[in-house]
């Protein structure tokens, strides 16, 4: 059951992501270019380091102390997409590590946030694919590059 504060959270949070993403677009007038030290595949390799921490970190603390899932689910959708798989919602819901309509909610904000996009399966009607839209795959880029 969706109760008013865990919606007042979740839109708190989306907030500090558009801010956090503005912000990442107002230091960067032009596109990202990986220096040539940081490969594409470094940053997947960066990216995938994360996600598996996150992980990691599960198994020895409380995962509610460390609630994330837009972060997760931008983290998967950018590993998923620089290896050319496609991610089904269901499959973005199992990567967040959340109940599966935490797990939507958080994809529709993304979705609204323009940091995700996402599409119908053209096979089965009833499914659809999302990955990372080119801004949410730029700004991810941008932090990559940071995070050291």
């Amino acid at each position: 059951m969706n109760r008013p504060a865990d919606s007042e959270e979740i839109h708190r949070v989306a907030r500090g992501l558009l801010q956090l993403a503005e912000r990442l677009n107002a230091t960067s007038a032009q596109p990202v270019r990986a220096p040539a030290a940081l490969s594409p595949a470094m940053l997947l390799d960066r990216a995938e380091k994360l996600y598996r921490l996150r992980r990691l970190r599960g198994r020895h603390f409380d995962e509610r102390l460390f609630g994330e899932p837009a972060w997760d689910l931008l983290l998967d959708l950018f590993i998923q997409g620089e290896r050319g798989a496609a991610v089904s919602v269901s499959s973005a819901c199992v990567a967040a590590a959340v109940p599966t309509t935490t797990a939507l909610r958080w994809i529709t904000t993304l979705v609204r946030n323009e940091l995700i996009d996402q599409t119908p399966d053209q096979m089965d009607g009833r499914r659809k694919f999302i990955k990372l839209s080119q801004r949410g795959r730029r700004m991810m880029i941008e932090f990559l590059l940071r995070a050291e």
